[in-house]
């Protein structure tokens, strides 16, 4: 027996919603794509250029984040509140540059990532049906964790210059703008992932157990969420299931 259209909405959980955290995912890997062709540029071409097209991509995201994280009036609005100062700020730097408005500009940063990651989780681990968009916030939430996670760590370094040492080479704070924005962006994701390659080491009891703190909720998130996810999976399933097979018996009683 074939079920017809209207079943198979009623299935599927009717209209599909609007993939918007796609949009955001797509910027998130911009901005480490982005991270080391800035200091190539710095490298070969001596121009702060790179820093600017760092801080133009990181600033897309805010905006991408503000816009797309959540459709509640009030979310958006703390949002907005939130992200705009943010913007700013990080505009000042890139006429400025000095380490006060750096630090500035990414306290607001983290302040900004930290409230979109709560709203994204909301939507993730309290989600009825595994979807693409689902997906996608989930991996959200790994990509700005670690995001705020760099931020966090460029404002430790502000506050003191010696928080990490470095195997190879060495990051002075003349740098900052560009350097060490890309150092902190590559520490904090091998840091989230464990991976760990021991080339910038933690030297500080704040920063040591910044890094600790990073990789545990890291491993944990993934656990939760591989969980969630199937766990949602499953109990889509069963519940389309259960509603072909009383669509199925309504349609014989009818016949």
């Amino acid at each position: 027996m074939i079920i017809g259209t209207s079943h198979e909405k009623e299935i599927g959980g009717g209209v599909e919603e609007p993939q918007q955290f796609t949009l955001l995912l797509i910027g998130l890997f911009l901005l480490f794509l982005m991270a080391p062709l800035s200091w190539l540029i710095k490298i070969h071409f001596f121009s702060e250029i790179g820093a600017w097209l760092l801080i133009a991509v990181l600033s897309l995201d805010i905006l991408l984040a503000a816009l797309l994280a959540s459709n509640r009036r009030r979310d958006r609005v703390i949002a907005w509140s939130l992200a705009i100062p943010s913007l700013a700020a990080y505009a000042t730097c890139l006429v400025v540059g000095s380490n006060l408005l750096w630090g500035i500009a990414h306290t607001l940063g983290v302040i900004f990532l930290g409230y979109t990651l709560i709203i994204v989780a909301r939507y993730v681990f309290t989600a009825k049906r595994v979807t693409w968009n689902t997906v996608s916030a989930a991996l959200c939430i790994y990509m700005l964790f670690s995001v705020a996670y760099a931020l966090f760590y460029s404002i430790l370094v502000i506050l003191d210059p010696g928080s990490f040492s470095y195997s190879v080479g060495d990051l002075t704070l003349t740098e900052f703008s560009s350097h060490f924005l890309v150092t902190a962006l590559y520490y904090s994701l091998v840091t989230m992932t464990t991976l760990g390659y021991g080339d910038v080491i933690p030297t500080t009891p704040v920063t040591q157990m910044a890094a600790s703190v990073q990789a545990l909720v890291g491993q944990l998130y993934i656990a939760v969420l591989v969980g969630r996810l199937v766990g949602m999976h499953v109990a889509d399933s069963m519940t389309n299931q259960q509603t072909l097979k009383r669509m199925s018996e309504s349609d014989e009683r009818d016949h």
